[in-house]
């Protein structure tokens, strides 16, 4: 009597740790505003990666936007801020203006 045991090879890939940022919201709209009205917006940033995540920079648009930054590096799960504080001063019409991280 003869038996057949087939044999398979299992590849596992081990998966590479890294960070992933995640935005609970990408987009903030102001609404009107009067010109000498001054506006901040928190954005919540999440690391939702199996490594840390290592916030280097953050660029605004423009002089009239700037930025605080909550932590700059956050571990895996962790939630931080990044508050955009827009000032108006000198503008008129419709503005758009964004952030880069």
């Amino acid at each position: 009597m003869c038996y057949c045991l087939p044999l398979t090879s299992i590849l596992c890939l081990a998966q590479t740790p890294a960070p992933v940022i995640s935005f609970e919201k990408t987009h903030h709209d102001f609404g009107k505003m009067s010109h000498d009205q001054k506006m901040s917006y928190k954005y919540k940033v999440t690391n939702s990666g199996n490594a840390p995540l290592h916030i280097k920079e953050i660029r605004p648009s423009c002089g009239c936007t700037y930025t605080v930054m909550g932590q700059s590096i956050l571990k895996s799960g962790e939630i931080s801020f990044i508050e955009v504080r827009f000032d108006p001063t000198g503008m008129q019409g419709n503005v758009h203006k964004y952030l880069e991280v």
